[in-house]
């Protein structure tokens, strides 16, 4: 694992954390996490419209996208 995809997945943890008081259930992975925190660097979350997050826990997706 190179530092900057530990760091991906640093931020990804630490998001998944954050939402946690927030909802009864928190239903991203840490995978999908990771993908998003990619798309925010890359200005580009076309890639996140194939996750389930995106399409079945939209709501939850807004908050995080919030929170980024």
């Amino acid at each position: 694992m190179t530092k900057q995809q530990k760091t991906i997945t640093d931020k990804a943890r630490n998001l998944k954390l954050q939402m946690e008081p927030k909802r009864k259930q928190v239903h991203a992975t840490l995978k999908e996490l990771s993908l998003l925190v990619q798309c925010s660097i890359l200005e580009d979350y076309l890639p996140m419209q194939q996750t389930k997050l995106y399409n079945n826990h939209s709501g939850e997706y807004c908050e995080y996208l919030s929170m980024i």
